[in-house]
């Protein structure tokens, strides 16, 4: 007999455990390599664990409900070579490491039967989105945890419809919808070159080094709405066209829409962007969504009053907002940063 033990691996994103939800395997029996073994939960989705070998599961690291740890023992198995030594698995300690192979998010608990109402008006209970379960706990700590600063901006936004244009011509004559360029997407080329002139912005506080990581391509992860709810793909390797970036948040949209985002779609943005104006709002302020240590909130593109020289005229103006990690990021370079994409969209 051959023992191999399956250490929970490291499911990326300073993920330090899991709870186990369920197991789709018993001790005794036979399991195919890729066979799920079982289901566990972190803050941010539900994994599905694959075998690493085929043969008999001698045991089983926890029970569901149980919450272990990265590198904890997760499954003894036999896989019926005649070695004596132990095999191990998973952890990252080996070249058999194996990766998670599917996520989904994490669906809402049924309300509790046992649930305090609290007294005055009628009430019920409604179970969180699938995304809103996800964002609940993180949220929390985010607030809690993050020593975040914000600045502001109301830029004219002049260029837009010009940029607009040639956006559109451009996707129209690739065949695809001219409709996948919006203004916001036009905003969103313009942040990308900026963030490549500005790549203070483009970083994330590493916290066990007290150390500031760089990023050394913009991976942009920009809100969208869901019916499950806020999902934050991630349009990695980003480029400053609008017409390569419409269609690739169309597609991403539609993906976190339908509920089908893969894991490297899902999460690891180096810099974050919100539209919040397209609700016909000015300004807001949104919560960071780490690891990027910035986001850019855009309000509503609208025709305002501005001064130019002694003269009051319409113009054409976007309000923004970055928020940003005080630890990683200063008020002067987050200040330089909105006033050099301010300039730009200009």
């Amino acid at each position: 007999m051959a023992l191999v033990e399956f250490r929970l691996p490291d499911l990326g994103e300073g993920l330090v455990e899991a709870k186990v939800l369920s197991w789709s395997v018993a001790v005794g029996d036979r399991v195919r390599r890729d066979q799920v073994l079982g289901e566990l939960e972190t803050d941010k989705a539900v994994t599905e664990i694959p075998s690493p070998v085929e043969g008999v599961v001698l045991g089983l690291g926890g029970q569901p409900g149980e919450v272990i740890a990265v590198g904890a023992v997760l499954v003894r198995f036999d896989d019926g070579r005649s070695d004596a030594a132990p095999v191990l698995v998973g952890s990252g300690a080996s070249a058999d490491t194996v990766p998670v192979r599917r996520r989904r998010a994490v669906g809402p608990n049924a309300p509790s039967a046992a649930a305090v109402a609290p007294t005055g008006a009628p009430s019920h209970l409604v179970p969180l989105g699938a995304y809103q379960a996800i964002a609940a706990k993180r949220l929390v700590r985010v607030h809690r945890d993050l020593p975040d600063a914000a600045a502001s901006l109301l830029a004219d936004a002049s260029s837009v419809p010009q940029r607009l244009e040639r956006a559109r011509q451009q996707v129209a004559g690739r065949g695809l919808a001219s409709e996948m360029v919006t203004p916001f997407v036009v905003i969103l080329a313009v942040v990308v070159e900026v963030l490549g002139e500005h790549p203070g912005m483009n970083v994330t506080f590493e916290e066990s080094a007290n150390m500031i990581r760089a990023f050394d391509r913009v991976d942009v992860a920009v809100a969208v709405e869901t019916p499950l709810g806020l999902a934050v793909p991630v349009i990695t390797g980003a480029t400053p066209t609008p017409w390569e970036l419409g269609p690739r948040l169309a597609a991403l949209a539609a993906a976190a829409r339908e509920h089908r985002l893969r894991p490297e779609q899902a999460a690891g943005g180096t810099f974050t962007v919100t539209n919040h104006g397209r609700f016909g709002t000015d300004d807001g302020r949104p919560m960071l969504n780490p690891p990027s240590a910035a986001i850019l909130a855009v309000g509503r593109l609208a025709r305002r009053p501005w001064v130019d020289g002694d003269t009051v005229v319409p113009r054409l103006c976007v309000p923004l907002t970055v928020v940003f990690d005080h630890r990683a990021i200063d008020g002067a370079e987050a200040g330089r940063f909105l006033s050099t994409l301010g300039r730009r969209l200009s």
